[in-house]
């Protein structure tokens, strides 16, 4: 079954949010990216803090659900977006 966007957002969240707090934190966001541009991938606190501005959320909460979906937006297409939820849970 094809899956829609929403559902595809919220399944890369709740994998990246282990404790259900609702907000994907800095060691989180870390963790999503390695999953999906490889190990040596890292976001440092500068651009964390500079992502968590432009989705005007704060980087001491963290990443809500609606901050990711937004973040997904940000690309023209979702090709981001499916190319990421490949990475995470292809088998």
């Amino acid at each position: 079954p094809v899956m829609s966007r929403e559902a595809k957002v919220k399944a890369i969240f709740e994998k990246f949010d282990p404790q259900s707090t609702g907000r994907l934190k800095f060691v989180d966001m870390n963790a999503l990216i390695r999953a999906t541009e490889g190990e040596q991938a890292r976001l440092d606190l500068p651009t964390f803090e500079d992502l968590c501005s432009h989705l005007k959320a704060s980087p001491k909460l963290g990443l809500s659900l609606q901050d990711l979906t937004n973040f997904f937006a940000l690309s023209e297409d979702d090709a981001d977006l499916d190319d990421a939820y490949n990475k995470i849970f292809a088998k």
